[in-house]
């Protein structure tokens, strides 16, 4: 992880998207790897490029929607991911190609107390 936040520190663009439509940032919020999505909220370009809020793979995920997704999002660092990434200005509420929101991905998965957790961190519950 180190490498990774190397190269991004040095000029390496995380907005350059694979032929799935992932940048760096979707690839980490997936995968849990909460240093390095911390990195990319902290650099210059992320704070100049809001788009990057809105920017979907194929499947229509933004990095908050692979964050929920991700293999073990009951884990401590997966639910801070999560939480770093609302803080930046992610959506709660954008919606992938399925009709899918973050609270439609974790319930589904029956994570009701992290789904209540994380919505009212984004304040859409009490």
């Amino acid at each position: 992880m180190k490498l990774i936040e190397f190269l991004l520190d040095f000029g390496a663009d995380w907005r350059l998207q694979d032929r799935e439509g992932n940048t760096v940032l979707h690839k980490a919020a997936g995968r849990g790897f909460e240093g390095i999505v911390e990195h990319i909220l902290t650099l210059p370009s992320f704070t100049e490029e809001r788009a990057i809020l809105t920017r979907v793979n194929k499947h229509g995920n933004t990095a908050l929607h692979l964050a929920a997704k991700a293999p073990y999002t009951t884990d401590v660092a997966t639910l801070s991911t999560v939480k770093s990434l609302l803080d930046a200005g992610f959506s709660p509420n954008a919606v992938n190609y399925d009709g899918q929101s973050l609270a439609h991905l974790l319930v589904r998965d029956g994570l009701f107390d992290d789904a209540m957790k994380m919505l009212s961190w984004a304040e859409l519950c009490p």
